[in-house]
């Protein structure tokens, strides 16, 4: 996640363990281009609906 705070932006991660800030450049872009291609890649809100109706319909059939 990044997170604009006043005059700084961060990069915050959680993971299993630790949870980590992050504010240099290098590591701001880094975030900020795997979320471009992460919003890029991403379903739409009509398309992500009708994908989990999907699931959940092949769910219900299954058993």
């Amino acid at each position: 996640m990044l997170l604009h705070l006043d005059d700084i932006t961060v990069a915050y991660t959680e993971g299993t363990a630790s949870n980590l800030f992050q504010d240099r450049p290098e590591d701001l872009e880094n975030y900020r281009k795997i979320l471009d291609r992460l919003r890029a890649d991403a379903l739409n809100p009509k398309q992500s609906r009708e994908l989990i109706r999907a699931a959940a319909r092949d769910m219900r059939t299954e058993h």
